[in-house]
This record gives C-alpha cells, structure tokens and sequence, in this order.
C-alpha cells in the first residue's frame, strides 16, 4: 500500500482501485476467493482491535456487493468494468490506523 495517503484522525485512505488491483493480481481462480484474500490482506494490515475490525468489516462488505454488482454488470471483463466505472473506482476506501496507547503496556492477569 506504498501509494496510499495518511487521512485525518488516525485513518488510512486508499483509493477503490488500488483495492481493486491488489486483487486482480492475485493468482486465484474466481472473484470470490480474490475478495476473501482482500478482506484478509486489510485485516492483516495492522493490529487492530474488535471495533476496529468490525469498522473495516462493515466498509468492506459495501465495497466487496458494490464491487460484484458493477463486475456483474460489466459481465466479469476488467476493461469493460474499468472504463464504466471509472469514476467510481477513484473513490476512496478508509481504514482505521491501530492506535498505540503512549507508555507501559498494561498486564493481562
């Protein structure tokens, strides 16, 4: 995610289409497997916690039925889907940056 840029308030804000190219170039057979990789790809990305997770599980599932409704309807051809949604790919996709707490860590007991 090096073209990514730092957004207001401890989040990070990537573009639809740098989403959608991290994607497309993984080797896997079908779109389904490639969004199940995405999905793990940010969730692994820093050391969140659960209302975190939940905050990028829910943006996500509206990028993963808004990315497969226009795919769809672009019949499952890249150049076709890019040149029709262009504009909407240009958007932009927020996830929260983990935020460390200053000082010791507390003790689990």
């Amino acid at each position: 995610m090096e073209g990514s840029e730092a957004g207001p308030s401890n989040v990070k804000v990537l573009t639809r289409r740098e989403l959608f190219d991290i994607m497309q170039h993984q080797n896997l057979p079908n779109m389904s497997e490639k969004l199940d990789f995405l999905e793990n790809y940010l969730l692994g990305y820093d050391d969140y916690n659960e209302a975190e997770i939940k905050a990028i599980k829910h943006n996500f599932s509206y990028y993963k039925s808004e990315l497969k409704r226009r795919w769809n309807a672009a019949h499952s051809i890249e150049e076709k889907f890019i040149k029709k949604n262009n504009q909407w790919l240009e958007g932009n996709f927020t996830i929260p940056k983990a935020v460390n707490r200053p000082g010791r860590p507390a003790k689990t007991f």
